[in-house]
């Protein structure tokens, strides 16, 4: 073999290397991204299940104070009030 034959081989097992590590680098920018992203959204499910949680509990407790004082204005005979109010709701 030549000089100019080894040279030409050489450059092309260098041009080979670069580019598996090119191949490399994409495949694990790419992994990464995945990886983060499958974590983000585990986390956003649970932050979400959370407030859906604390919001529920919120309603709840906002009928249960409804339905008392909706009672309370039956028990006083306030019937103008509460045709009123259903009126709102709708």
């Amino acid at each position: 073999m030549s000089t100019e034959e080894q040279d030409k081989l050489q450059q092309q097992r260098d041009r080979r290397k670069r580019i598996n590590r090119i191949k490399t680098g994409i495949i694990m920018t790419i992994s990464i991204w995945m990886l983060v992203s499958f974590i983000s959204i585990i986390v956003l499910c649970i932050c979400l299940i959370k407030t859906n949680i604390k919001l529920n509990k919120f309603i709840n407790s906002g009928v249960n104070n409804e339905v008392s004082s909706e009672n309370q204005m039956w028990n006083r005979k306030k019937y103008p009030v509460k045709i009123l109010m259903m009126h709102m709701q709708m």
